[in-house]
């Protein structure tokens, strides 16, 4: 299309005295031109296609990403809600049973002082003292 308004616009030109090499010009620049659109269109489809695998690639990571912070929120949401409970038992170790959700019981551990005695989780070695 653009060579036929070129081969149009150097036939009126020549009209108006134009010289064989301008008329070779003008037919030179609509040759490269409608080889610079042909080479304009693939260079379009191929970054196309490369913007395609970019947003592609773009697109798994944020599905990583929206998982990984579905996992973190299922997580807080569990550590809230056995927050606002009260512990399973009245030996269950707080720091597992808060933090991992795991029902560890606390044994007791003699203590020398009279009336206070220690208890000890055997999985996570939290320790707490208790009036007895």
């Amino acid at each position: 299309m653009a060579r036929r308004a070129l081969l149009a616009l150097a036939g009126k030109a020549a009209a108006h005295r134009m010289t064989p090499v301008d008329r070779a010009v003008i037919l030179g620049i609509a040759t490269n031109l409608g080889d610079s659109i042909v080479r304009t269109s693939k260079d379009r489809e191929e970054e196309r296609r490369e913007e395609v695998r970019r947003l592609e690639d773009e697109n798994k990571e944020i599905v990583a990403q929206l998982a990984r912070l579905k996992a973190k929120h299922l997580k807080n949401e569990a550590y809230i809600l056995r927050s606002r409970s009260p512990l399973p038992s009245k030996d269950a170790c707080p720091q597992c049973w808060y933090d991992h959700g795991n029902h560890h019981q606390m044994k007791p551990q003699p203590s020398a002082e009279h009336r206070i005695d220690a208890y000890r989780c055997g999985e996570c070695g939290y320790t707490e003292t208790r009036k007895v």
